[in-house]
């Protein structure tokens, strides 16, 4: 029997029955029902009695308006009487109690919805408690005495003073007035301060001279992609079905939500999801659901799919003879699993807490504007980075102070001292040797790898050599604009006047090194003598006024004047400072110009805006920024001697080992991805070897001739004879490699689906699970095995089997040679994976390559001590120390915005749960697998708590995930990293390292969280 006639069956049961009956006993005469079903029943049946009452009012209403005789005809019509009377008999019981409906109405006397209207509304109580005593005199309230109580003249004249005091009411109001009297009575009251607030929410999304809002306006409340979710919950908040919801109808709602009531929260959902109210939801209105739901959240699915999940669910929640889902079954459903209905959002509860002024100690406030790098935690569990850090900053501040105190008796060209210009751009000066020193040592690629490999990472901040980099080019451009500005106040003020007594002045600072002032090489302007002060007089001096340390001056001719501040800045005419005489200031000038060019190309907006080759090419500049250095300042090549020599090494073997072609391969296949990322597998070049997670500079003359691009490899080391890298199309070069690579892949489609497929078909009669016996990137792409498949989802991008064989099979073979150029491997912060010991592997998008590398080196590890029965299929593995070294245990995250994103590494993931279904055992419980998927809701949100729960009974079913076609369970949402965190460190496996590569944003949280816990944490950094 549906809930619909069992309701109508049971409302004619009450109606059958003496008013004088105690409630008690109407209640046990049909114990069938439940409390959902009868609360139900109560919501359902005030909505038709309220969308009753506005058809009614309708009929008596003059263009939507009320006088006071109109309203006193409509309090005279039986389908008004009997509507209004159900509404106050919520239980159905066929009477009122006079007492109660009383109390009910005096209630709403103290609602603050009608607060301003209080008095009034007093009255008209008072009004229908005397008439409803004269009528029924202590007796229960029958429908024919209600009648007879409303139709009584002043009660319909009491009833309008309170809506309106002109002489006209809308049926707006009147309904408002409807649903306030008749609202129950919550046992949770919204405060004050949150009615004021939900009330100011209300009011902020009405157009302009409305009292209430329509669908359009709704949607500022409820955020939803989907109409279909929008229009079921406004249908829910519009009770009387007028199509707008007023003040009254929206405060009632959510004095429900403030309930926080599972039974409420089930109520709710159940009318979503059951839109035409028979008290049932059949599997097509649930199909239709999931496909909201799969919009909400950013998941496509192929019909069919959509179809046998809907089934799914269905089946698992309709009770045995029923035909639909009842509310019983949804919440029976939702129980099943834990927590699931006490974090169940509805997406409207927030409205229910106002935003709060946050105050905050001044402890607190201290805290927050302080750097994150200054706090305790930061510094415990990054003692080397730090350590090294303040070391560099020290010896910063020493250089910079002990040259300052050297020439605090420097003087300027009146005699005070200290000449401040001189003293700052000198101190700079000595800053800018060191730093741009330790610029060089941090970008030796080959030298940090080969540290990195020699396990220095550990106490040396290797891992973090390009964020070192950037930070002092920016120390550097700044410390330089402050040297150049120095040295041009200082050029302008005392040394251009009058050159030959300013050296004089300064002259004690060389006669300490053994010189003198007469030796620097001044070249006199043409025109222009030297002479003794006693051979001349004074005033032919350029100078005016005397010293007594002045023994030469500089003397002009009529034709004749001294350099100009032109010639001393731009020119090497004066012959004076530098490496080469004159040559200080020119260079310096090139220096600061190409220093602002290479920090401006080398910002983020730059780099990551489609414009990699502008930073690249700008950056090969920084060969020609310390080679003007040497001719600026006479000292640095002490400085940038052996950095400088090492550098000249690696660019030497560079350039020998890519003489002789030891870089120089080709692409071998290649396979494009519909979200426009590249796999290149590229033959390994003579003597090529990495580790994982290992990054290797490439250059395509095909796609560029000269430029070069880092990647992460993502095949193991274990692979003989090839490596893969992985080029997200995001930058101008990137995306023309996969516009050169993609016609070849289609053209290569074309001409052998028909083989593919047959050879598919084939593999699919003799299926059986067995060990791939390539050892090849590709081959494993190309031979995937069946059992691999047999989980492979289907559907959406994967829908036929034409679209399976493309994805799983289409490895583009090179039929012409392309060459590539290979410059590495460099060492990255997980190429010491082994040393870890319990590693936490977390990429986000395309970040997941270096682990891509690492998760098949392990597999392949595994396989070489993995040991086979001769009787038997059965597999085992000993002591798997022997291949992991420290590495205890592996826990992969990857977090992917859609679900597009998983086909990049699928079959490789795909491999590794064959060789942990198939060995079980250590690896079973060495490598753990998560995945998430950002743009899905969770499964506590409204929007998409159906989808999950049919997609976990799918998974428990089928044994697969249906986005990813993994037997991992893909998680909805982004991780909670503290419950992570925790879970991991419960574990106690071993030390954690946590190896990060993917976006900035998530990094800065990883760090703070894993300073958190302990951690040690590892990002790559290009």
């Amino acid at each position: 029997m549906s809930l619909k006639r069992k309701t109508v069956t049971w409302l004619r049961k009450k109606s059958s029955v003496d008013p004088a009956e105690p409630p008690a006993q109407h209640w046990r005469m049909d114990r069938r029902q439940s409390k959902l079903e009868l609360e139900a029943c109560r919501e359902g049946k005030r909505s038709r009695c309220l969308t009753s009452i506005r058809e009614t009012s309708l009929r008596f209403a003059d263009e939507l308006k009320f006088d006071q005789d109109l309203l006193f005809s409509l309090f005279n019509s039986r389908d008004f009487s009997e509507d209004l009377f159900d509404l106050f008999d919520v239980d159905s019981n066929g009477y009122l109690t006079q007492n109660t409906w009383m109390s009910h109405l005096k209630e709403a006397c103290m609602n603050n919805d009608w607060r301003n209207r209080r008095d009034k509304i007093e009255d008209l109580v008072n009004l229908l408690d005397a008439v409803a005593f004269l009528v029924c005199m202590n007796s229960n309230i029958t429908q024919d005495q209600f009648y007879e109580i409303i139709s009584t003249k002043g009660i319909s004249n009491k009833w309008f003073e309170c809506i309106g005091n002109s002489r006209e009411i809308y049926i707006e109001d009147l309904m408002a007035f409807v649903v306030l009297l008749t609202k129950q009575k919550s046992s949770i009251q919204i405060a004050e301060e949150n009615f004021i607030y939900l009330e100011s929410v209300f009011k902020s999304n009405l157009k302009e001279g409305q009292n209430e809002f329509t669908l359009s306006e709704f949607k500022n409340i409820l955020q939803s992609q989907n109409t279909l979710f929008l229009e079921r919950v406004f249908k829910i908040f519009d009770k009387d079905g007028s199509g707008t919801v007023s003040l009254e109808e929206f405060m009632e709602m959510m004095q429900q939500f403030a309930t926080k009531d599972d039974d409420f929260k089930i109520n709710f959902l159940f009318q979503v999801y059951d839109p035409n109210g028979d008290g049932v939801i059949d599997q097509d209105e649930l199909s239709e659901v999931l496909r909201a739901c799969m919009l909400e959240s950013g998941i496509q699915f192929a019909e069919e799919e959509v179809n046998n999940l809907a089934q799914v669910l269905y089946q698992d929640s309709v009770r045995e003879g029923m035909n639909g889902i009842t509310v019983d079954d949804l919440k029976e459903q939702f129980q099943r699993h834990e927590g699931l209905l006490e974090n169940l959002s509805l997406s409207m509860e927030k409205l229910l807490s106002p935003p709060k002024p946050t105050t905050k100690s001044v402890g607190e406030k201290i805290t927050a504007v302080m750097p994150y790098f200054l706090s305790v935690q930061f510094i415990i569990n990054n003692r080397s980075l730090v350590l090294f850090s303040t070391l560099i900053i020290i010896i910063n501040i020493i250089l910079f102070t002990m040259r300052g105190i050297y020439f605090l008796e420097f003087p300027m060209l009146s005699g005070f001292k200290p000449n401040l210009f001189y003293v700052i751009s000198r101190a700079c000066g000595r800053v800018l040797l060191f730093n741009s020193t330790l610029l060089l040592i941090f970008v030796l690629r080959y030298t940090m790898t080969t540290l990195r490999n020699m396990g220095l990472a550990a106490c040396l901040p290797l891992d973090h050599n390009i964020a070192f980099h950037k930070k002092l080019g920016m120390v550097i451009f700044i410390l330089s604009w402050i040297h150049t500005i120095m040295h041009l106040l200082n050029f302008g003020i005392n040394i251009q006047p009058d050159p030959i007594l300013f050296v004089q002045l300064s002259d004690k600072y060389r006669a300490e090194n053994g010189e003198d002032w007469t030796t620097i090489g001044y070249n006199l302007p043409t025109g222009c003598q030297l002479l003794l002060i006693e051979e001349t007089n004074i005033t032919e001096c350029i100078f005016s006024g005397y010293h007594e340390l002045i023994t030469h001056c500089q003397v002009c001719n009529i034709t004749g004047k001294p350099w100009s501040y032109v010639d001393w800045i731009f020119t090497y005419n004066p012959g004076v400072f530098g490496l080469i005489g004159g040559w200080a200031n020119p260079t310096g000038v090139a220096l600061i110009l190409l220093l602002s060019l290479i920090t401006v190309c080398s910002l983020s907006v730059v780099r990551r805006s489609g414009h990699f080759q502008v930073f690249y090419f700008t950056h090969l500049l920084n060969i020609f920024y310390w080679v003007l250095l040497i001719l600026h300042c006479p000292d640095f090549w002490k400085w940038i001697f052996f950095p400088a020599f090492v550098y000249c090494l690696e660019i030497v073997y560079r350039l020998i080992t890519s003489f002789i072609g030891h870089g120089k391969t080709k692409i071998i296949a290649s396979k494009t991805f519909p979200s426009k990322v590249t796999n290149l597998i590229i033959k390994r070049p003579h003597g090529f070897k990495f580790n994982p997670g290992d990054w290797v500079f490439i250059k395509i003359p095909e796609i560029a001739l000269f430029e070069w691009h880092p990647f992460t490899i993502s095949s193991a080391p274990e692979v003989e004879d090839s490596f893969t890298v992985h080029i997200r199309g995001v930058g101008e070069w990137t995306n023309k490699v996969w516009d050169f690579f993609q016609p070849e892949q289609q053209k290569f489609y074309k001409q052998n689906i028909g083989r593919q497929m047959s050879r598919k078909i084939r593999k699919s009669l003799k299926r059986k699970e067995s060990e791939p016996k390539s050892s090849d990137f590709q081959e494993i792409v190309k031979n995937l095995s069946s059992p691999v498949v047999q989980y492979r989802r289907r559907g959406s991008t994967m829908s036929s089997m034409e679209t399976d064989v493309y994805e799983q099979e289409n490895v583009t073979q090179m039929k012409r040679k392309i060459h590539v150029y290979v410059d590495g491997p460099f060492g990255s912060p997980s190429s010491n994976i082994y040393r870890a010991e319990h590693a936490v592997l977390i990429g986000t998008g395309i970040g997941i390559t270096p682990f891509a590398s690492i998760l098949q080196s392990i597999m392949k590890r595994h396989r070489l001590i993995k040991k086979f029965c001769p009787n038997c299929d059965y597999a085992w593995t000993e002591d798997m120390k022997q291949v992991m070294f420290n590495l205890r245990k592996v826990d992969f995250f990857w977090i992917n915005r859609d679900q597009l994103s998983f086909e990049w590494f699928v079959k490789l993931l795909a491999e590794m749960e064959l060789e942990q279904a198939e060995s079980g055992g250590q690896i079973g419980r060495f490598l753990d697998m998560h995945m998430y998927i950002t743009s899905a809701l969770q499964r506590t949100d409204m929007k998409a708590v159906i989808l999950q729960l049919a997609m976990e009974l799918h998974h428990k079913k089928e044994k697969r995930d249906l986005v990813t076609g993994l037997r991992s369970k893909l998680n909805a949402g982004r991780p909670n990293w503290n419950k992570v965190f925790a879970q991991l460190k419960k574990q106690n496996v071993g030390k954690i390292t946590v190896f990060f590569c993917g976006n900035p944003s998530l990094a800065q949280t990883l760090r703070v969280k894993c300073d958190e816990f302990g951690f040690t944490f590892r990002k790559e950094v290009f």
